[in-house]
């Protein structure tokens, strides 16, 4: 290991589908995990608190907040040590296993305090291991350097650093992102996005968070491609299946979105494509006396314009459909 001990962190609620894979990954590369749990009903923590050299913290917060558990993670790792490589990721975010062998690693190892550290995704989209590269790269990590952390409320910049901190991009070190590997889990997650954008964002218009929302939807099939076997080489041979997913019948983020609409009432979140789905048959277990139906608010006029959302999404960022979408943000 380098001169400088290396601290992943890492925020989970219910991720038992994927965190022992998670943890044996990140451990080849990583001195120790920092991994903070927010009410997990699953068997998070008890797979965590499985391996050594992982620590396992409570985020007690009862709101979603990511700016406030990345500095209650980075406040545990500086525990460790105060002269660390910190990498921040979710537990679905893996290094690709030619992380070691990589003269990247050995560049990143040396780097100045202060160094952010950016990293390419590769979105695994199924079980055959294709998926596609996205656009540009995040800064996932930094050489400590004591800096103070900010952050915002959701989509933070992960660690405390700024345009003018020197930047390491990496380029054969990709991060494997394993959202998509489940689909139903990950529509599941972007629905809950688009209703806590409504009810903490009131005044943003529902076409722009759909087409954030929905960005896959656009996805090129030509932009497909098989994963690289340096990316997965290391750790299938160390015995760490890469490939397989667990799927589940339902997720806590339906859950959580099912306790909004009794809160709010439905038509708060009309205009959100969650519709497709019916909700009183993912009703939690916890509701299942209650026989009040969650009726689909939309109106005729609602219904049409998501049909135009889902058909121009993959034209979204021509001339014609901006001004279009600029238009109707006016009327709806």
């Amino acid at each position: 290991m380098a001169d400088k001990p290396v601290i992943c962190v890492t925020p989970i609620k219910n991720e038992e589908w994927i965190l022992d894979r998670f943890i044996k990954c990140t451990l080849t590369w990583a001195d120790e995990i920092v991994i903070a749990d927010q009410g997990s009903s699953d068997k998070s923590v008890q797979i965590a608190r499985s391996f050594p050299h992982v620590t396992v913290i409570r985020n007690e917060s009862g709101v979603y907040d990511e700016g406030e558990r990345q500095r209650l993670l980075l406040k545990e790792a500086r525990k460790i040590s105060t002269d660390a490589i910190i990498f921040a990721l979710d537990a679905d975010e893996f290094l690709s296993a030619n992380v070691l062998t990589s003269p990247e690693w050995k560049s990143l190892l040396q780097s100045p305090r202060g160094t952010a550290i950016a990293l390419q995704p590769f979105n695994v989209a199924g079980r055959d291991g294709r998926g596609w590269m996205t656009g540009g790269s995040g800064v996932l990590g930094f050489v400590d350097d004591g800096s103070a952390h900010q952050g915002t409320q959701i989509h933070s910049v992960r660690v405390p650093v700024s345009e003018t901190n020197p930047k390491l991009s990496l380029q054969e070190i990709v991060l494997l992102h394993y959202q998509y590997v489940d689909w139903n889990r990950m529509r599941s997650k972007h629905r809950w996005y688009e209703c806590w954008e409504v009810i903490n964002h009131p005044d943003r218009p529902f076409i722009k968070i759909y087409r954030q929302y929905h960005h896959m939807d656009s996805i090129d099939p030509a932009s497909f491609q098989p994963m690289k076997e340096e990316w997965l080489h290391a750790y299938e041979k160390a015995g760490i299946d890469m490939t397989f997913a667990a799927t589940e019948d339902r997720y806590w983020w339906d859950d959580e979105v099912y306790a909004w609409m009794k809160k709010y009432g439905a038509a708060k979140f009309k205009r959100c494509d969650i519709w497709y789905k019916d909700w009183n048959t993912l009703k939690p277990s916890s509701e299942k006396s209650d026989t009040q139906l969650i009726r689909d608010p939309r109106s005729a006029f609602d219904k049409a314009m998501q049909y135009y959302l889902r058909l121009t999404q993959g034209r979204h960022h021509t001339f014609l459909i901006k001004a279009m979408d600029r238009f109707l943000r006016i009327i709806w």
